[in-house]
């Protein structure tokens, strides 16, 4: 498992509110799930303050703060289009995720978030989260470049790029794969003065 560490944009553009990045890339042949996961810095997050806003909510903040740029795991949508492809296509995919770890990211942070909650059977009561939305250009072209396709021949939807702040009822997060989803599972969320 290689990381490369993203160079900070925040060290040439003063002011702007990009996060520093460092791409992850894991893959889990036990498990079948391979994942490109942009760390971030949890200084980032914590100064900003809003942590202390969710906890004093009753939320717990997450220990640590990523986006997930792909994730192919099994059971979603994006796996069924990885489980269709032939050997070589799925290496093709391997290799421009290995590519991805080894780029620059541009993360860039919004005022923007959502309050998450969704029922799961084995679990008692609903998990929530908060999640901030973040702009993300690369992963657009990303996807496009890893030509994963749903049965009908279109695109998959590049998911809403999103962080992950806190949760309540498990620390578990909720995955969130289309913007149809963002819009079923949450409804704007407005921090706490």
């Amino acid at each position: 498992l290689m990381t490369n560490q993203s160079r900070n944009p925040r060290d040439t553009e003063p002011g702007a509110r990009f996060l520093a990045a460092t791409p992850r890339l894991e893959i889990h042949e036990e498990t079948r799930r391979i994942a490109l996961l942009l760390q971030l810095d949890e200084a980032d997050i914590a100064n900003s303050g809003i942590l202390e806003k969710l906890t004093s909510i009753g939320f717990t903040p997450k220990t640590e703060f990523h986006v997930t740029a792909v994730d192919i795991k099994q059971g979603s949508a994006i796996a069924d289009a990885f489980d269709r492809q032939d050997e070589t296509d799925k290496a093709t995919v391997i290799h421009t995720l290995e590519k991805a770890e080894a780029s620059s990211w541009q993360i860039r942070s919004r005022d923007e978030f959502y309050l998450v909650e969704k029922q799961y059977d084995e679990e008692d009561e609903p998990r929530k989260s908060i999640v901030q939305i973040v702009d993300c250009p690369e992963l657009k072209g990303l996807y496009a470049e890893l030509g994963l396709f749903t049965p009908d021949g279109t695109q998959h939807e590049t998911p809403p790029a999103h962080i992950t702040l806190a949760t309540q009822g498990s620390t578990r997060g909720i995955g969130i794969g289309t913007l149809d989803e963002l819009h079923a599972l949450g409804t704007p969320f407005t921090v706490p003065a």
